[in-house]
């Protein structure tokens, strides 16, 4: 089991949990692939723990190609003030939602890998 973080992303966790959907379950390399041609903010983002969690399997040895995305969380990091200038010298507060992002790949077992799983 291979593990990646990514906290404090500027990004919603639902705005990221749409590009979640379609990664979940796939071998590695072709959730890289997915990602690398989607066009939302939310695989740019996804892709770099993605990437680390394969090195890092690299490094014990393991192939990319035997590699499976068995969790990907997106959870809520909490909000990132920021201040938008309104009329008569006011201010409104702004509450921007942060992500966190966390990825575990797994080895794909015998039968996966011969392509006889039921």
């Amino acid at each position: 089991m291979f593990t990646a973080k990514l906290n404090k992303v500027h990004i919603g966790s639902k705005k990221l949990g749409l590009v979640r959907d379609i990664v979940v379950n796939k071998s590695a390399t072709e959730a890289e692939r997915i990602l690398n041609f989607s066009i939302t903010k939310g695989s740019d983002l996804i892709i770099k723990p993605l990437r680390s969690a394969i090195a890092s399997a690299k490094e014990q040895g393991v192939k990319k190609e035997d590699l499976v995305v068995k969790e990907l969380r997106i959870d809520m990091g909490g909000y990132r003030k920021a201040v938008r200038f309104a009329s008569r010298g006011r201010a409104l507060r702004l509450h921007k939602p942060l992500s966190h992002i966390s990825i575990r790949l797994d080895r794909k077992l015998a039968k996966e890998a011969n392509g006889t799983a039921s």
